[in-house]
């Protein structure tokens, strides 16, 4: 069973979170944000739901103290955030979260989002494995190929393995499966890497390709023409609830 760690002030929250999860997940929880730090670096859990709001360190703190240690780099972070605060989200994605609920949340979609994100990061994982190049990484799961990228698209090395990568074969392989390419992995990323991307589009002629664009989500808004077989979430939980949304529409 995956373990979840949420991280709150509000002991109110903890418990309704409580209630909400532990039927399926091992769910621990910590009112502090200091010993939510270090409780995850003694349970290795596979989210943290982690307040914004603290009074002794904010979330903003408590993320960068959890990205700053080697044991704690890699846990996806999921941010509790309050209506309407778009610049706390914004913020926090930059940061580096995989994803965020608005508080008071919905049961159901809280639920659906923590899966997302342990299934993006096994995905994430399988990528060292599956890796084909030096700039692309790939994973395979059974319905999902993934793509992303170590260096910039407009880098040499990523020209030069992208030819290697895109490959005719390379597109049979993943005819049948949903494909994701994940910017979230990026720091850097301006308009001249979105320009070589829309190339990278076109590859994919005109299958359906999700991009998950993460803190690059305005910037590609506003520097390219998206073309209607690419479709733009901020976190893979986004995704999800999409596809979720077509398949119960689908049913009526």
């Amino acid at each position: 069973m995956h373990i979840v760690l949420a991280i709150d002030d509000d002991t109110t929250i903890l418990k309704i979170l409580e209630q909400q999860l532990y039927s399926k997940f091992r769910i621990f929880t910590e009112f502090s944000a200091k010993k939510g730090v270090e409780t995850a670096k003694s349970l290795n859990p596979d989210v943290i739901l982690l307040d914004l709001n603290m009074p002794e360190r904010n979330g903003f703190q408590v993320i960068e103290d959890l990205a700053n240690d080697s044991i704690t780099s890699e846990i996806p972070i999921i941010v509790l955030t309050s209506v309407g605060d778009r610049s706390a989200v914004e913020k926090a994605i930059r940061l580096g979260v995989v994803d965020y609920i608005v508080k008071p949340h919905d049961h159901q979609k809280l639920l659906a989002k923590i899966h997302s994100t342990i299934r993006y990061s096994e995905l994430r994982r399988l990528q060292a494995a599956d890796e084909k190049s030096e700039a692309i990484l790939i994973s395979h799961s059974s319905d999902t190929v993934m793509i992303s990228f170590s260096t910039r698209p407009s880098s040499k090395s990523f020209l030069n393995d992208a030819r290697k990568v895109f490959t005719d074969f390379f597109f049979k392989q993943i005819a049948r499966k949903i494909c994701v390419i994940d910017l979230r992995p990026l720091r850097e990323f301006d308009e001249s890497d979105a320009k070589v991307l829309e190339v990278v589009f076109k590859l994919f002629a005109s299958r359906q390709v999700f991009i998950i664009a993460g803190r690059h989500y305005g910037m590609l808004i506003e520097s390219l023409d998206i073309p209607e077989n690419i479709l733009l979430f901020v976190s893979f939980g986004d995704m999800d609830q999409h596809l979720r949304k077509i398949k119960l529409d689908a049913l009526r």
